[in-house]
């Protein structure tokens, strides 16, 4: 009992961070049908912004205006670099774009290159004006800094959610994704769905980056590793899916620490796609994916 309530410890955390991480590249992956390996990237992009204001208009105001600026820097990334390389429309809506995948692999190199030019190397510490104190069950424990990251992720996935299936934007950016011509011909355009999708993924990352900070450290590396450790995330809960990221950020965050637990810490990074390649193997498509058909 005492190492499955060690195993707990973390889950909280990694939930939110992941959640929200997971939750950009779905949308993105709704909209444009384009796999996004700058997520992390962007996000620490948006951390750094909140950092640097939070000395002048303190932490919630900065994450505020941070985040927003971090939306308008995603659709601009958009406009001016993935756009150009997937065609003179813009339109991202072909799986089979790899163009713009290696594009977002670019944008992250790039990103993460300039982030430690402009910025430094040195490690930054996010400081949250919250009570702070700790529920304990045995040895398991989570503070008042967890709750309050997993309550962020859950009104913004929420709020997302409800955007995605109730408003005409929502409509329109599921519509582009299935079949950006047919959309076109409604008056939707699929390079405005696409900044969209790439302006709220950079919000939401952002606030998942910025979660990851308060709880850790902000530094250049930041990037790298979230990057590649939310991809298990999407991928149990499915490409295409909301609740799947939730699910699937869950499972992940649960697999790491049982395997840091029960394996050592050597297996955080190796249990998680040892998992999802079990799961894929039963469940191609994830959790809660959806499978495209195809009329021969």
């Amino acid at each position: 009992m005492t190492a499955l309530t060690s195993a707990l410890n973390g889950v909280v955390i990694l939930t939110a961070i992941y959640g929200l991480l997971s939750l950009g590249l779905v949308l993105i992956f709704r909209a444009t049908r384009v796999l996004n390996f700058a997520a992390g990237a962007v996000g620490l992009m948006g951390a750094y912004f909140v950092y640097a204001l939070q000395s002048a208009l303190g932490f919630y105001l900065a994450l505020l205006v941070g985040s927003v600026l971090a939306l308008v820097a995603g659709g601009l990334l958009y406009r001016f670099v993935l756009a150009p390389i997937s065609g003179a429309r813009g339109n991202l809506g072909a799986s089979t774009d790899i163009g713009v995948v290696l594009g977002t692999i670019v944008l992250a190199e790039a990103l993460g290159a300039l982030i430690p030019y402009i910025a430094g190397s040195g490690e930054r510490k996010l400081s949250v004006p919250l009570p702070q104190w700790e529920w304990r069950a045995g040895s398991f424990m989570v503070s008042s800094l967890e709750i309050a990251g997993v309550l962020l992720m859950l009104v913004v996935v929420g709020a997302i959610a409800l955007g995605m299936s109730r408003s005409r934007l929502g409509m329109a950016m599921r519509a582009t994704a299935d079949n950006p011509r047919l959309a076109g011909y409604f008056g939707v355009s699929p390079r405005r769905m696409a900044t969209v999708s790439w302006a709220l993924a950079a919000f939401v990352s952002t606030l998942g980056v910025v979660v990851f900070a308060t709880s850790s450290a902000l530094n250049p590396t930041t990037a790298a590793g979230l990057g590649a450790a939310i991809f298990p995330a999407l991928l149990l809960g499915g490409l295409d899916s909301i609740i799947g990221c939730l699910v699937g950020s869950f499972v992940l965050a649960l697999v790491q620490s049982s395997a840091a637990v029960y394996l050592g810490g050597g297996w955080t990074d190796v249990a998680p796609y040892a998992f999802l390649l079990i799961v894929l193997i039963v469940r191609p498509h994830g959790f809660f994916g959806h499978g495209e058909f195809s009329r021969l």
